[in-house]
């Protein structure tokens, strides 16, 4: 311990204090070379503001706008549908006859005697009995056996006057399907959009070419 001399203060004396000798102090560790004394922020509001919004004002906003970017994306998609794959193409019986395949495996095979087989081919398939489609309660792809034809479409396309449509009937007389023929002569397709055009959902066959 370490006694300090008396002092008189304001007139007031006051007797040695005892302190504890600089050995009985506890000793803080040395900072290590070049690292960085604590300072606390000024401002820490400013770290609580800069993660979120600020005020009601600021938070409303920010709900309001959520929402409205979320319509606006989903209009833009619904008013961008993927068109025709292709041009517009006419083909004989004779340059369509042979076989088709989708990108999924399915396959169909017209015949050039107007018959046509299909196996898990994709169409927008209509039930003549119950008027059920593709994307309405029907499935998009069917197997079986039928005729098929080709008229002139009665909807013109405004690339081109006009369009082809391939028509299929099948055995039991009331399912049936049509596509539109596009491309060109060396990479022809049929597609057919597959329930409300509007969704985009498209199916496109393309012909096997022999090797």
């Amino acid at each position: 311990m370490m006694m300090l001399p008396s002092r008189t203060v304001g007139g007031v004396r006051t007797e040695g204090w005892r302190v504890p000798s600089a050995e009985k102090w506890p000793q803080w560790p040395e900072r290590p070379a070049g690292a960085r004394a604590f300072v606390p922020s000024e401002r820490p509001w400013k770290r609580r503001v800069a993660g979120g919004c600020v005020g009601a004002l600021g938070c409303g906003l920010a709900l309001l706008l959520v929402p409205v970017a979320l319509i606006a994306w989903i209009a833009l998609n619904r008013l961008w549908v993927p068109g025709a794959p292709g041009d517009a193409l006419v083909l004989t019986n004779a340059e369509l006859a042979g076989a088709w395949k989708d990108d999924q495996g399915g396959r169909l095979v017209l015949a050039g005697d107007g018959t046509f087989s299909a196996s898990s081919a994709c169409g927008d398939y209509l039930d003549g009995e119950s008027d059920a489609s593709s994307g309405f309660g029907l499935a998009s792809t069917k197997t079986g056996r039928g005729t098929w034809d080709q008229w002139e479409s009665g909807l013109p396309r405004e690339d081109s006057p006009h369009v082809w449509e391939i028509h299929l009937e099948f055995g039991s007389g009331h399912m049936s399907a049509e596509y539109e023929v596009s491309g060109t002569t060396k990479a022809p397709m049929l597609w057919t959009y597959i329930g409300d055009p509007d969704d985009g959902k498209r199916c496109i066959l393309t012909k096997v070419t022999s090797r």
